[in-house]
């Protein structure tokens, strides 16, 4: 018999983990995003 609570935690600690590192993904690239429009607008300014 499978222990649900057990297969209930193993699929949270999962989904934790997937979602942590989807967040860390997207906020990372959205950092560049803003660091390449940082830049292009100092590029900009300049001329």
């Amino acid at each position: 018999m499978i222990d649900e609570q057990a297969v209930g935690m193993l699929l949270y600690h999962i989904s934790k983990e997937v979602r942590s590192q989807w967040i860390e993904g997207h906020i990372e690239h959205y950092i560049g995003l803003y660091r390449n429009m940082k830049d292009w607008l100092n590029s900009e300014v300049k001329i």
